[in-house]
């Protein structure tokens, strides 16, 4: 009985030493499983650091130079499960056992303990909130002009600008100059150099419209004092916030603000606390065209800036005109000579009409003189300073001499938005096809590329300036006024609802407010660009026969009256809650629609309808779209390309064929838990550029080849496929089509586990493509078994076997 007793207790303790013995033993005898299962798992670690690492280069290049805590943990966790020796060496065996069996149980073990924690660190990534900060706010060097010229006139201005920032008892400078003298640049120059030295912690430099908009400047002065955009936030909802932080943050700051018009903008409504304060200063430095402002601001110093020099005015002019290192004959110069008299003495006309002429010929030089000495004196009759008037006449004539219809309008369709407002191209791009101006939709790459270089065109004409990644453009403040007074019968900007259209407009740019009345029936271009909620006026869209592009911003329905724009190409919303009405339902019944943008909008009239709705079509004639639903804004990344599909809470709306054209023609498409067996038909899908499918658990194949041929071509211009949650087998059930992921750069595998094993290995080879492959599969136990595996398997079994009959003597023995 004890005997019997003592052998039962014996064998439960035996269990689970037998399951630790089997485990260690595992290290010796499956070590290459072990490899396998870690170098797998290390690819997709290794995918992951690699996205990690790059997120952090291009927050560096945003100025976000300190790592975050919690992202710099993650990397040295990473660094730390990534072994870097040789795993590929084969071990020696002798009758079944390896030379090193000690070495190899310990490396087997490693390999094993790591591999268990790969999984968890990556969906740690997933939590990261952000990577970087910035060790400082954006500083001046982001505003810095590397051109800038220093002209002997101007060192004093110079100088004693510089030593009124310097002196403590100053708090308020301004800077006073016509339009064009070069306020900005000065400003700019000098704000860089006394931030280099120290002199202020914090040099901020903000734009002031016309008229002032008070909440912008305070977003942008809180978005430049702090790194995080929640405290950002936070500031920007209050002055009293804002003049918290600057009279108690203990820094020294000078807050630019560049072309102020308003004689009695209001500091104090901002949160602009100027002066010395208890644990922190700020100073102001304003710039302005009129010495008033100043005045009435209270500038405990001006500074005015003059036009230039006519030597000065020359050299400028012979610097933009003249290609580098050529010496220009002295009959250049003369005529140069004659070309700045009619400048004004202002930069930025002498520049414009100067790189007007690079190149050209004497006798171009010689017209262009004659052109401004006989310039209608008439045309300009309303501005008074005559300075300003040859200004007007210099930027004018650039425009002429610009010679291409198509750059100028692509330069008037500029003014049609809001003095310094930044313009992306691709908005520009979209509008101006939309619009005729470059051809029609079907040739859309065509047309862009021809905008693009138009535009270019008009920065090297100094026409327009643009940002330093090319992404968006703007006018100076005094081209502006040129191309408004040029456009003045076809282009208005709307402010406010007391302004009145006028007649025979053809664009119109609406800000915050609604016209009180007008006559529309010229109108080509609306955008209506309005900071709050509003609803339409019930006849706003009433004899809009000639309009084509429509841009709505903060809208809360998509009105019916849309639907009778017959000419009506290219409508774009954006930013919108809507709340009544399936906007859907209005976009398919607009009969020539060509370009739909639908992007950022707060799909709230969902709520409202059923639960499976899928009668929505669209127009006949759509031919571009990008479609998102519950997020993404207007153009953006990847807005070369035409179309565009990720419905996310809006993919119940659409009927199955709508569905089924919209995904098949898509250039960018992602889709989401859908019970469709496969949401991608047999044809049409060679478009294809990125794909991205999660939560299909009936699809069991990405593609099905076997009833087509394998000359068909499928996916052969996808560069990044990304599947999640999916019950897929293989990518393809039958024969390869003709090339198939052959330009693909990057592939992402989360949680298939059903993806077949041989999947990379023989039957399709992406290694000439080098794809960084991101995986969560986990592998099969004991899969593609080989000779080597069963040898090992094999011993496993041994001993353990021999380990359960020691056990067994140990009982035994009781």
């Amino acid at each position: 009985m004890a005997e019997a007793i003592g052998t039962a207790v014996a064998t439960e303790v035996a269990k689970p030493l037998v399951t630790r013995a089997m485990e260690e033993a595992g290290y010796l005898c499956c070590y290459n499983r072990y490899v396998e299962d870690y170098e797998d798992k290390k690819r997709g670690l290794l995918a992951a650091s690699g996205s990690l690492q790059d997120d952090v280069k291009e927050a560096k290049q945003r100025n976000e130079s300190l790592i975050d805590k919690e992202a710099k943990n993650w990397l040295n966790e990473a660094n730390h499960l990534i072994i870097e020796e040789d795993t590929k060496t084969k071990k020696k065996w002798f009758f079944g056992l390896c030379t090193n069996c000690i070495l190899q149980y310990r490396q087997g073990k490693k390999f094993a303990k790591k591999a268990s924690k790969i999984p968890t660190l990556i969906e740690r990534k997933k939590d990261l909130v952000r990577v970087a900060r910035s060790a400082g706010p954006i500083g001046m060097k982001y505003h810095f002009l590397s051109n800038f010229m220093h002209f002997e006139s101007r060192k004093t201005k110079y100088k004693q600008l510089k030593e009124a920032l310097k002196n403590n008892n100053n708090h308020f400078v301004g800077l006073q100059g016509m339009g064009g003298t070069g306020k900005t640049t000065i400003a700019t120059q000098v704000g860089k150099e006394v931030e280099e030295s120290k002199l202020f912690d914090k040099v901020i430099f903000i734009v002031v419209s016309n008229p002032p908009n008070v909440e912008k400047i305070r977003s942008d002065i809180a978005r430049h004092l702090v790194s995080k955009s929640d405290d950002a936030k936070e500031l920007e909802k209050d002055a009293a916030s804002l003049r918290y932080r600057i009279t108690n943050g203990g820094e020294k700051i000078l807050i630019i603000l560049d072309d102020v018009w308003e004689r009695e903008l209001d500091l104090k409504s901002i949160g602009i606390p100027v002066g010395l304060h208890d644990k922190g200063c700020c100073s102001v430095l304003l710039t302005t065209r009129d010495m008033k402002v100043c005045k009435a601001m209270g500038c405990q110093e001006t500074i005015q800036i003059d036009v230039l020099h006519d030597k000065e005015a020359l050299n400028l002019f012979l610097y933009h005109a003249v290609q580098h290192g050529v010496d220009s004959s002295s009959d250049f110069k003369d005529v140069a000579l004659d070309i700045v008299k009619w400048c004004g003495g202002l930069p930025v006309a002498i520049e414009a009409i100067a790189k007007s002429l690079n190149s050209e010929p004497l006798q171009v030089w010689k017209d262009t003189s004659t052109a401004l000495q006989n310039f209608d004196p008439m045309l300009y009759d309303d501005v008074v300073d005559g300075a300003m008037k040859k200004a007007y006449k210099c930027l004018k004539l650039s425009y002429d001499n610009l010679k291409d219809e198509k750059a100028q309008k692509l330069f008037l369709l500029c003014s049609l938005f809001p003095e310094d407002f930044e313009i992306p191209v691709e908005l520009l791009s979209r509008i101006a096809i939309g619009l005729g101006l470059f051809g029609e939709v079907d040739e859309y790459k065509k047309a862009r590329r021809q905008v693009r270089e138009v535009k270019r065109k008009l920065v090297d004409s100094s026409l327009l300036l643009e940002d330093e990644k090319e992404e968006n453009v703007k006018m100076h403040d005094l081209v502006h006024d040129v191309a408004i007074k040029i456009a003045d019968k076809v282009i208005q900007v709307v402010r406010n609802s007391k302004t009145t259209l006028k007649e025979n407009v053809q664009f119109s740019f609406w800000i915050d407010g609604f016209p009180n009345c007008f006559e529309g029936s010229k109108l080509e271009i609306l955008i209506i660009f309005i900071t709050s909620f509003v609803e339409f006026p019930d006849s706003l869209f009433e004899g809009l026969k000639k309009l084509r592009v429509l841009v709505i911003n903060s809208e809360v329905e998509l009105p019916n009256e849309i639907t009778k724009l017959e000419n009506l190409r290219l409508l774009g919303l954006t930013d919108c809650d809507i709340e009544r009405n399936n906007p859907f339902k209005v976009i398919e019944r607009c009969s020539r629609l060509e370009e739909l943008y639908y992007r950022y909008n707060e799909d709230i009239f969902l709520e409202k309808l059923e639960d499976e709705v899928r009668d929505i079509g669209i127009p006949p004639t759509l031919q571009m779209y990008d479609i998102i639903g519950g997020g993404g804004y207007f153009g953006g990344n990847d807005a070369s390309l035409l179309r565009r599909f990720k419905p996310r809470s809006l993919q119940n709306i659409f009927s199955e064929a709508t569905f089924n054209f919209l995904a098949a023609k898509a250039e960018i498409l992602k889709l989401d838990g859908i019970g469709w067996k496969n949401p991608i038909e047999d044809g049409g899908r060679n478009d294809l550029i990125k794909l991205s499918l999660k939560s299909f658990l009936k699809m069991e194949c990405l593609i099905h080849t076997k009833n087509i041929g394998s000359e068909v071509t499928i996916f052969a211009k996808l560069v990044k496929l990304k599947l999640s949650t999916m019950s897929v087998k293989e990518l393809c059930c039958g024969p390869f089509p003709t090339g198939f992921l052959k330009k693909l750069e990057k592939l992402h595998l989360n949680y298939c586990s059903n993806l077949e094993g041989t999947l990379f290995k023989g039957k399709l080879d992406l290694g000439y493509n080098k794809v960084p492959f991101e995986t969560s599969i986990k592998p099969t136990p004991f899969e593609k078994i080989g000779n080597q595996e069963l040898l090992q398997l094999d011993i496993l079994v041994y001993i353990v076997h021999c380990l359960i009959n020691v056990i067994a003597g140990i009982s035994g023995s009781h």
